[in-house]
């Protein structure tokens, strides 16, 4: 070989080896001085929390006879959908669940940190007020009927 190409040589060898050293030491500052931050991380992401309805039963007394019984129930919550809510909306919502327009617009400005999670407005609602909804669901974003037992 020429001097010139072992130089070259050299020169990637030389490269090669200091993007080693380079990596080693990242993994090492990773994995020895940043290890209680990750650990912290890794805990706190592995459980996640759900919360979840759970299905009621009937209550019987001491003789068998049923005392309280399984009937659905309708709620009027909101998503948030990330454009706001539509001023047409919460005017029909007030109408029709006999709400006042402040009332539902405190309860969408209490929760701003928990928008991910649907705002109920109202619980056991009539069926008239369950058909009125239903009839205007498509200019309605973001309302939705849910069945609760």
């Amino acid at each position: 070989m020429n001097k010139t190409m072992l130089n070259r040589v050299r020169l990637i060898f030389v490269i090669v080896i200091g993007i080693f050293i380079l990596l080693s030491a990242r993994l090492a500052y990773l994995q020895i001085v940043q290890h209680d931050y990750y650990l912290y991380r890794s805990e706190n992401n592995r459980f996640t929390t759900i919360d979840l309805v759970a299905p009621r039963g009937e209550i019987y007394d001491r003789d068998g006879e049923i005392l309280v019984t399984n009937r659905p129930g309708y709620v009027v919550s909101l998503m948030d959908l990330g454009d706001g809510y539509d001023a047409d909306t919460i005017a029909f919502l007030s109408e029709v669940l006999e709400i006042e327009e402040e009332e539902i617009r405190s309860a969408i400005d209490g929760q701003l940190y928990m928008r991910y999670l649907p705002l109920r407005l109202k619980s056991d609602i009539t069926p008239e007020v369950i058909a009125r909804i239903a009839e205007n669901r498509w200019k309605l974003k973001g309302v939705n009927l849910e069945v609760h037992p």
